[in-house]
């Protein structure tokens, strides 16, 4: 929970993002993307389809992590109990970001796996969003 004027308090869990959402200015601390569906990648597999085909990109693998670099900022995956959750170095634009997991749902449904994006927001985007919309800092969405 983070406080805000007023004692109002906002929990700072993840929420799902609006399509309509203005995420223009979003960078990797703003957002992170969730990839649900029937999803098994075989481990010979997981570089052809978790990483995009229309950026150079480099790998490092670190205590049974695995990390991606484009464009100097990273990304890797992890499992999550509704799928693989991506997250995103604080460089990252959602742009970019978005592309690459755009590509990366291709890869996996040309592959045969089924995939889809939830992209996953924080609060206190929303409520700065929000902010340049008139509202009150400390409304919650």
């Amino acid at each position: 929970m983070f406080g805000y004027p007023g004692n109002k308090t906002v929990d700072l869990k993840p929420f799902f993002v609006p399509e309509n959402m203005d995420t223009s200015e979003w960078t990797g601390k703003d957002f992170e993307f969730l990839l649900v569906g029937n999803i098994q990648i075989p481990a010979g597999e997981y570089d052809n389809l978790m990483t995009p085909n229309s950026f150079d990109w480099t790998k490092v693998t670190m205590k049974n992590s695995t990390i991606y670099t484009v464009n100097e900022e990273s990304y890797n995956f992890s499992q999550d109990t509704d799928g693989l959750h991506m997250s995103f170095t604080p460089g990252f634009t959602y742009t970019i970001a978005r592309q690459i997991v755009n590509e990366i749902i291709k890869n996996l449904n040309q592959a045969g796996q089924t995939a889809e994006l939830a992209v996953l927001g924080f609060p206190i985007v929303y409520l700065k969003s929000k902010t340049a919309g008139g509202r009150e800092l400390f409304d919650t969405p």
